[in-house]
C-alpha cells in the first residue's frame, strides 16, 4: 500500500486570534458564562467574601485528614467494583 503525506494545516500569522480557533473555545466561553452568572447572582443577593478573622483556620492536620478520608473512600469503592458489589443493586 502507498501512503499519501498528511499535509499539516497552516497556522494562522495572528497569534491573539488563537483562542477563537481553538476546538476548546466553546468550553472556554461555557465557564466565562457560568463565572459571569455566579458573580451577578451573588450580587444581586448582596452576598460578599469573607472577612479574614471569621474565615476558619486550615491547618495541615485537617487537610490530610481530608485527603485520607478520600483514599479511603476510594479505596473501598475499588475494592467493591474488584469483587463486583454493586454500588445500587438492580432488581429484575
Amino acid at each position: 500500500m502507498l501512503s499519501t503525506p498528511v499535509k499539516k494545516k497552516a497556522r494562522s500569522s495572528r497569534t491573539g486570534l488563537f483562542l477563537f480557533e481553538s476546538k476548546n473555545f466553546p468550553s472556554i466561553l461555557y465557564f466565562i458564562s457560568v463565572l459571569v452568572m455566579i458573580h451577578f447572582k451573588a450580587k444581586r443577593h448582596g452576598l460578599r467574601g469573607v472577612e479574614d478573622e471569621s474565615a476558619p483556620k486550615a491547618t495541615l492536620s485537617h487537610a490530610f485528614d481530608q485527603v485520607g478520608r478520600f483514599f479511603s473512600a476510594l479505596q473501598e469503592c475499588l475494592a467493591n467494583a474488584l469483587t463486583g458489589i454493586a454500588f445500587f443493586p438492580t432488581t429484575r
